[in-house]
């Protein structure tokens, strides 16, 4: 069993999580459908630009 996953219905491109950072994010529906994949990539990555390897 995961207790420690989240789901949201967003936007990939706009959406600001309120729990980032995040250590992965998953599309649906993959990256084939997105309106602004460029900035839907770069937006999923700075939701987890804060994490550190220690």
């Amino acid at each position: 069993m995961v207790n420690n996953n989240h789901f949201a219905r967003a936007d990939s491109a706009t959406a600001q999580l309120p729990n980032a950072p995040f250590e992965r994010t998953f599309s649906r529906f993959g990256s084939l459908f997105f309106a602004k994949p460029v900035e839907a990539f770069v937006n999923r990555r700075n939701l987890g630009s804060v994490i550190k390897s220690e």
